[in-house]
């Protein structure tokens, strides 16, 4: 039976890996406020963790394809919430800098981080860092759909980490407009 559910999240995540090759997605003005407002409202309801997931700023209104960001939050904060072993997990999300081309974001988490020589390895297919194991039922796709994302949107992505501390992701959307 793991094995049925293992095949069927890495063919999950192929495909999804897949559509950004063969799938065009409308480029819409988003209010990202509203946005990362309604994938925390949804992520925050988790059944064994208490998650808080706090907006630290106003987050500009872009023009972007909205479904492929709100899949980049829903996976930087499903991400915070899996790969912690704290029952308390705490969620920042904000704005780093505000350039027209290129608003800079971040998502900060508690969890358990990541060691400094998983780093590079981070955004590349079917690669985990999760030593302490605390979610074997990933593909390994979502940090590097992520990754795909973000560079869809022009923009560039990269993460701090401290084993025990949390890691933080700042990530750049360079867009057709910022408002």
């Amino acid at each position: 039976r793991n094995a049925v559910v293992n095949i069927a999240v890495l063919l999950d995540g192929i495909s999804k890996f897949l559509r950004f090759e063969v799938c065009d997605y409308p480029m819409e003005l988003t209010n990202l406020n509203t946005l990362v407002d309604e994938v925390a409202k949804n992520a925050s309801e988790h059944p064994s963790k208490a998650v808080t997931i706090k907006r630290t700023d106003s987050l500009p209104s872009v023009i972007c394809e909205r479904q492929l960001v709100q899949e980049l939050f829903q996976n930087l904060i499903g991400n915070a919430i899996k790969y912690t072993d704290k029952s308390n997990v705490e969620i920042e999300i904000g704005l780093s800098s505000m350039d027209q081309d290129q608003p800079v974001f971040y998502v900060k988490d508690n969890g358990v981080g990541i060691e400094e020589n998983d780093l590079a390895r981070i955004f590349k297919p079917f690669s985990r860092a999760d030593r302490q194991n605390l979610n074997r039922h990933g593909s390994g796709m979502g940090m590097t759909l992520v990754k795909k994302i973000v560079e869809r949107h022009g923009g560039d992505i990269w993460l701090k980490s401290e084993p025990n501390i949390g890691t933080t992701v700042s990530f750049s959307i360079g867009t057709k407009g910022v408002v």
